[in-house]
């Protein structure tokens, strides 16, 4: 089953990303102790490159999505991960969080091959930051990340028929899954150089999988 069809599912069945989103709601209603708001970003990791797909349309070509591409990861002091310039755009309520990830994910990168009419040529990560103030004078305000990603998947390349720019996307995909399992196994040893350099999608994830 194609990974976009598991994260979003259809109206009767929702995916994963939609019900998550609804998850986040109905906490933000249910817990009076704070103040929760969210905000989201969605990019995706497109042949070792980055891609804003939240980009804000261009004021000159309203009907073409102008993506920011090649995106600076930064790691502060405290080994806390930021993309540079990656658009955040704050979601007030479910509506409008729902309305983000279908823009994000009608902009992602998708091919016809053999086995797929409509293949993901990229991983997608949707990150929603969750802003957390008390309702006590002594409470510190606190920020936490939220990231769901939808990995394209492994090929075989012979097997979907690619050439040209689709293959470069399937090696690109298959490099960038090999180095996500290289740092997984390094983590479960506790022990060694954990590699997260090895791929702009393992540097992204760097503070989410362990530091």
């Amino acid at each position: 089953m194609d990974g976009m069809m598991i994260q979003d599912g259809t109206n009767e069945q929702p995916g994963i990303v939609p019900r998550v989103l609804e998850e986040l709601f109905r906490q933000q209603s249910l817990d009076k102790s704070c103040s929760l708001t969210f905000s989201m970003s969605i990019l995706e990791v497109y042949k070792g490159n980055l891609k804003d797909l939240l980009a804000p349309r261009s004021a000159l070509r309203a009907y073409e999505v102008v993506s920011k591409c090649n995106l600076s990861i930064q790691t502060d002091s405290k080994g806390c991960v930021e993309i540079e310039g990656l658009t955040e755009i704050e979601i007030p309520d479910l509506a409008k969080a729902k309305w983000c990830y279908n823009k994000g994910r009608k902009t992602r990168s998708t091919s016809w091959t053999n086995v797929n009419e409509a293949s993901s040529r990229s991983h997608c990560l949707t990150r929603i930051t969750i802003s957390r103030n008390g309702n006590t004078p002594d409470s510190r305000p606190r920020a936490s990340k939220l990231w769901m990603v939808d990995l394209g998947g492994s090929e075989r390349l012979l097997k979907t028929g690619a050439t040209g720019q689709t293959l470069d996307e399937g090696r690109a995909i298959n490099l960038s899954l090999s180095a996500l399992g290289d740092v997984i196994a390094t983590l479960r040893k506790k022990k060694g150089h954990v590699p997260y350099r090895n791929s702009k999608l393992t540097q992204i994830l760097k503070d989410s999988l362990g530091i």
